[in-house]
């Protein structure tokens, strides 16, 4: 068996070239999905932050945001979930935790 070239970049540096623009508007999908899971159990706290440090969040995100920059004009509220699906995770997150 013969190895071969790989002339492709790596797969993260592929989607880094991909997310460029909309890199702050990802900022702003980070800052909100640490905002919904803020608990003050430091468990479930640990938990949180060890979920969204996986990869593969932001392939979503990305699709949303740059759809959203297609004419131009980019929707502000692509960076932030539905107020109800927030509110309920939230809820849901704090009933766990008491």
């Amino acid at each position: 068996m013969t190895a071969r070239a790989n002339s492709s970049p790596p797969l993260a540096d592929t989607l880094r070239h991909i997310q460029t623009p909309v890199h702050e508007g990802l900022e702003g999908v980070v800052d909100e999905m640490w905002r919904i899971v803020a608990a003050d159990n430091p468990l479930v706290t640990d938990v949180n932050a060890h979920l969204l440090l996986v990869k593969g969040k932001m392939v979503r995100p990305t699709l949303l945001l740059l759809a959203s920059n297609v004419d131009g004009s980019p929707e502000p509220r692509a960076t932030t979930p539905s107020l109800s699906t927030s509110r309920r995770s939230s809820t849901t997150m704090r009933s766990i935790t008491r």
